[in-house]
């Protein structure tokens, strides 16, 4: 059976210290893209981003939430990832991002040159943090409908996400998020909060939509190299301009609506290329029974990159000869 693979890229609240660091120490090709963008940046970040990620003295779960670290850091790692792969002549038939993650899939896919993309987040976390904004985002394992009787009540409150029928991600000011945790706990549902400093995918990102607009008409767009899916907009992405980038910072992501899209056309061989794996386990959850797809997650927090990484190889090799 026949399997296209799917390259997934995720957002803010998948990082932690030392992501992925088997292959930053194992791995050439990913510790050269990792480096290369690290020096690319020493100079306005006024520090080297591998050293921020891979040298960090405290432990891997400290929080490690400063958008100007975690804005690059994340595009860059999975980047330096979806590189690995390709040099490896493991080719996607797609590439499906999420948030920030369709700022890193236009750039594997060559829409937008990586170092000038890089540059882009960085500017953008820049951005955000001259103009105040704040906030943050709280996961809610639960069933949306279950919010939508106290909407009113928390009228700052947007939905961030909605990832599986039992997965939503509201963002909002940082009062709001602690009150909607207490009511969370007295309902017995279960939050997170997440390791980000600001309210994205709300109107609070507005603040700066003037100047991220501007910045990203200045970049050259070219046709994608591999087709684009958006969580944001839950198909193919034609043209990947200013319009549609803006649209995956302020709106929402619809994960759940694009995995049943990419399943009407599977199956798949989906693979996360985020240092959480949160989108395997996504997909994972949104996949009916019977579906013939397969999940494969890459780097974790539980550090059997390198192991994980020639499974994922192997599976992929077996697909390329169930194509030819």
């Amino acid at each position: 059976m026949r399997r296209s693979v799917v390259f997934m890229f995720s957002g803010q609240g998948s990082q932690y210290y030392a992501m992925g660091r088997e292959l930053y120490e194992g791995e050439p090709v990913f510790r050269g893209v990792v480096d290369e963008g690290s020096a690319l940046l020493e100079g306005p970040l006024g520090t080297s981003l591998a050293d921020v990620i891979y040298r960090h003295e405290g432990g891997r779960f400290d929080p490690f939430d400063l958008t100007r670290y975690t804005h690059p850091g994340l595009f860059l790692f999975q980047y330096a990832m979806a590189r690995l792969f390709l040099d490896r002549g493991l080719v996607p038939d797609f590439l499906l991002g999420y948030s920030l993650g369709e700022f890193v899939a236009a750039a594997v896919a060559e829409v937008i040159p990586w170092r000038e993309a890089l540059l882009s987040t960085f500017r953008q976390a820049e951005a955000l943090e001259r103009s105040g904004v704040s906030g943050g985002m709280l996961a809610v394992l639960a069933p949306l409908a279950g919010f939508e009787a106290d909407r009113s009540r928390f009228p700052g409150v947007s939905v961030a996400a909605v990832n599986t029928p039992r997965h939503f991600v509201l963002t909002g000011s940082g009062r709001d998020l602690d009150e909607l945790e207490r009511l969370f706990r007295e309902r017995q549902v279960d939050s997170v909060r997440l390791p980000i400093r600001i309210a994205f995918h709300s109107p609070a990102v507005d603040a700066v939509a003037g100047e991220w607009k501007e910045l990203l008409s200045t970049l050259e767009v070219r046709p994608p190299r591999f087709p684009l899916v958006s969580a944001r907009w839950a198909g193919i992405v034609p043209v990947a301009g200013a319009d549609s980038l803006w649209g995956v910072t302020r709106g929402p992501v619809q994960f759940q609506r694009t995995v049943d899209w990419m399943e009407e056309r599977g199956p798949h061989s989906y693979v996360d290329l985020g240092p959480s794996g949160t989108l395997a386990s996504f997909v994972r959850t949104n996949t009916r029974p019977g579906s013939a797809s397969l999940v494969f997650p890459v780097v974790t927090p539980f550090a059997r990159d390198a192991a994980n990484l020639a499974t994922v190889e192997a599976a992929l090799r077996v697909a390329e000869e169930e194509r030819s």
